[in-house]
Order: structure tokens, then C-alpha cells, then sequence
């Protein structure tokens, strides 16, 4: 596994968590985070690596967005969540920013979970959780086959979850990088 340098984690921290509390105020990360964080993390990995740096940074970048591009087609989820995705992908390259994802799965999943116990919204927070979930299956085995499985919600409904029953993945997507850091970390003392 590559290493990913104090810089990257830290670059990757501070913007997850500037979406983190700018998601849970204002329900949405916006563009001028996101995308200058990409922009930089591609340019970052290219003067430091290369075209190997700039393919492994855009390889990274889709890769890490994909799940949530698909949430944002399929299940309404948000776009700004696949953008901050694809920063951090950017930033930190594949094998890191794999590892990444799944952490930031699974704190979504906990999230989501939390949030349904305290609200008593179980049956449409469980609902979230698990299209949360289906995603990450889906591209963690290649690709978006089967994705038809994912429900639509009515608009009426939808409005009344934008307000109160969805998760500001924002909150998870910080949550999951700082997990992520210290499990790259971890995995690159061992080896």
C-alpha cells in the first residue's frame, strides 16, 4: 500500500470536517468545498507521483464517489456526499481510499442506526440505512447490476425525509475518514 503522507490526512480530515458541520447545519456540502479539494488532491498526487499519481488519484476519485453517485440517482441521495467522496479519493489514492469507503460505510450504518433509535423514525431511517448499505454491496462487487432493487419514493414522503428523516452523511463521511486514517495507519505498521 502506498503511503499517504501527513498532508493527505490532514487535507482530507479538515474538508470532511468543514462538510461534516456545514452537512448537519445546512443539509448539503457545497461545491466550493468539494470541488477545489479535488481539483488539488488530483494535482497533489500528479506532482508528487506522476501519471501513475494522477491515474491512481482519478481511479480513486471514481471509485470512491461511485456508491454514491448511484445512491444520488437511484435512492435520491445527495450529490454533494459523492462529491466529498471523490475528493477524499483524490487526496488519498486507491488502496487507502478503499479502505475509506468501507469505514465510511460502516459509520454511515451506525449513524443511520443511531439516528433511528433516537428519533423513533425506524421504519424510514432503516430504510435509508439499508439503500446505504445496498450501495456499498453493489460497488464493492463491481458494479450497479440489480440496482432496480432500490425503491422510489413518492414526493410527498421525500419532502418529509429531506427535513427530518434523512442522515447528513456528512457527519459519517468525517466520522469514516478519521476511522479510515487510523486503520490505513495500523495496516501500514503491520506490514
Amino acid at each position: 500500500m502506498r503511503d499517504v503522507t501527513v498532508l493527505q490526512w490532514s487535507v482530507v480530515i479538515v474538508a470532511s470536517l468543514v462538510g461534516a458541520v456545514w452537512d448537519a447545519r445546512k443539509g448539503r456540502i457545497p461545491n466550493w468545498l468539494t470541488l477545489p479539494t479535488a481539483s488539488l488532491g488530483l494535482a497533489y498526487m500528479a506532482l508528487n507521483d506522476g501519471l501513475y499519481g494522477l491515474g491512481d488519484s482519478a481511479g480513486a476519485w471514481f471509485a470512491l464517489a461511485l456508491p454514491y453517485i448511484v445512491l444520488f440517482v437511484m435512492a435520491r441521495g445527495g450529490a454533494g456526499d459523492a462529491k466529498m467522496m471523490g475528493a477524499v479519493g483524490a487526496w488519498l489514492g486507491l488502496q487507502p481510499g478503499l479502505i475509506v469507503l468501507v469505514s465510511v460505510g460502516a459509520a454511515g450504518a451506525v449513524f443511520a442506526l443511531a439516528r433511528m433509535l433516537a428519533h423513533g423514525r425506524r421504519r424510514m431511517l432503516l430504510g435509508n440505512m439499508w439503500a446505504s448499505l445496498y450501495v456499498h454491496m453493489v460497488a464493492l462487487c463491481g458494479g450497479p447490476a440489480g440496482g432496480g432493487s432500490v425503491k422510489d419514493v413518492p414526493d410527498e414522503p421525500r419532502a418529509a425525509q429531506a427535513t427530518e428523516g434523512t442522515v447528513p452523511y456528512g457527519v459519517p463521511i468525517f466520522l469514516g475518514v478519521c476511522l479510515g486514517a487510523i486503520l490505513v495507519h495500523v495496516w501500514t505498521q503491520l506490514l
